[in-house]
């Protein structure tokens, strides 16, 4: 029996409205000392403060709420 489950090619690549499930962080790593952290940080801020991750976010049909919070040069040790 075939599953009806989404696949890529039969994905209408539109989200349900509803509540959060399953909600996931996403993150860069890089090691502490590393030289690209300075870079990376102030690039993730930009993208955020001119309005990219939204529009990017737009784009593809993720809706607002998915992206709650950046939390940006947070240092997990």
């Amino acid at each position: 029996r075939r599953s009806s489950a989404p696949t890529p090619s039969r994905s209408t690549g539109r989200a349900a409205p509803g509540p959060d499930f399953d909600p996931t962080n996403i993150a860069v790593a890089l090691p502490n000392d590393s030289n690209l952290v300075p870079a990376v940080s102030q690039a993730l801020k930009e993208l955020a403060s001119e309005g990219v991750v939204t529009r990017l976010a737009a784009k593809w049909g993720i809706p607002e709420q998915v992206i709650k919070q950046a939390s940006i040069g947070e240092v997990i040790r």
